[in-house]
């Protein structure tokens, strides 16, 4: 809705403000691509998932920046029909998910990805 900020702004914004940063100017791009394409050409940060900016991390064209202990996450959920048919398959995809999610957590992304602290 326009002059409504989304949700994972508002988020990401409200954990500025408690390490003390103030409010930031920002100005919502609604496409992936121009994000990346501005920050390449240094005009400001963006806010990406790992997987959206991988090729652009894995050719150096932009960077990951770590800024003190300000830690951004977005949740993921696995939505199913309550009480509906789920096939054999379906249900070892979700027993893969939860596996998989249940290690992550307890693993230090950041370094894995070569981030920089700022």
């Amino acid at each position: 809705m326009p002059g409504r900020r989304e949700i994972t702004a508002s988020h990401v914004f409200a954990l500025f403000l408690t390490h003390g940063l103030g409010e930031v100017a920002w100005t919502p791009v609604d496409s992936l691509t121009a994000q990346k394409r501005l920050v390449e050409a240094g005009l400001g940060i963006a806010l990406l998932s790992q997987s959206n900016a991988a090729e652009e991390l894995g050719s150096s064209r932009i960077a990951t920046i770590r800024v003190g202990d300000l830690a951004a996450s977005h949740e993921v959920v696995a939505v199913t029909r309550h009480d509906g048919f789920l096939s054999a398959a379906s249900r070892r995809l979700l027993d893969i998910l939860r596996a998989d999610f249940t290690k992550a957590r307890g693993t230090n992304a950041s370094r894995r990805n070569g981030v920089r602290r700022a």
